[in-house]
């Protein structure tokens, strides 16, 4: 039998794991898991980012069940963890919920996670893998093109000069964790008019400010262990990706630039994307709906 859930929302559940640990889980929308739906969060972010998609999800009859990495939220920090030990978590997860199939979708830091789990031999589990505004490599030049300065920057670090990117990230995280405002303020700066737009709405500010503080939950630390993995080797090759995968990517978003979606999209077998034009890289606070119709329409 399913895990019972109460009309609540959200529902809480904390998911033991073989080794000890927890992995800390929200689920939003109906409890009929007929379409489950497992969320992975992106980076900075937790299981409170999918939030706003609660009443659509009730509505199109989804099971969302957003789950937090380790180290942010419920879920217990794991040192000296891989990229590459998620799908193990996933599967135990699943497990939890006696899914026998189900969608993954991931945003932004979370689509390493979610390509990692498609790489695994978890893959013949998953219905779909949808992406949105999605992580790649950042070692690629098409990953960068087109990026805002800051965020050019910090990868740059990321890649030649490590602990300087710890140390900016670090201090960016204390200063964020006292006024989180001011993260939303410095994103403003940088990123399209879309993107403004989004972060102008006072329900999405406030859900951000509350999903940051969630992040940080167990300190700095496990972040960065997180932007460690999402910016190092991920251990996998995508041309060994046989799940259907679906990039959705803004023409507009100066975060994290579609040409990477591009690049990953060309090498992963059947894999789609789509394109939208004016749309910046919160895009999927906006276009919740249409992405999860296009998850339970898939043929």
């Amino acid at each position: 039998m399913k895990a019972a859930l109460s009309d609540k929302h959200p529902q809480t559940a904390i998911i033991p794991l073989r080794d000890g640990r927890n992995i800390g889980a929200a689920l939003y929308g109906t409890t009929s898991f007929r379409s489950p739906i497992l969320y992975f969060h992106g980076f900075p972010g937790s299981r409170l980012e999918i939030s706003i998609a609660d009443s659509v999800a009730r509505e199109l009859d989804i099971t969302l069940i957003a789950l937090d990495r380790p180290g942010v939220g419920n879920s217990t920090p794991c040192k000296g963890r891989a990229l590459t030990d998620w799908p193990n978590d996933v599967e135990q997860a699943a497990l939890h919920f006696n899914l026998e199939s189900f969608d993954l979708l991931a945003v932004s830091g979370g689509a390493p996670y979610a390509l990692a789990c498609a790489a695994s031999r978890l893959a013949p589990k998953l219905k779909g893998v949808t992406i949105v505004s999605g992580l790649s490599p950042i070692g690629w030049r098409e990953s960068r093109l087109g990026m805002a300065a800051p965020y050019r920057l910090l990868f740059f670090l990321a890649r030649n000069i490590r602990p300087a990117a710890r140390a900016v990230l670090y201090a960016a995280a204390c200063v964020t964790a006292l006024y989180p405002k001011l993260w939303q303020e410095f994103l403003k700066l940088s990123l399209s008019e879309a993107d403004r737009r989004v972060l102008s709405d006072a329900k999405a500010s406030l859900m951000l400010a509350r999903n940051l503080k969630e992040a940080q939950k167990h300190g700095v630390s496990p972040l960065l262990q997180d932007f460690s993995l999402l910016t190092s080797s991920w251990g996998f090759e995508p041309g060994s990706i046989a799940a259907p995968v679906h990039f959705w990517h803004g023409c507009s978003d100066r975060m994290l630039p579609h040409k990477g979606a591009e690049k990953l999209r060309s090498l992963i077998c059947g894999a789609q994307l789509t394109l939208l034009k004016g749309e910046g890289h919160f895009m999927a606070i906006e276009r919740h709906r249409e992405i999860l119709l296009s998850i339970v329409q898939r043929p």
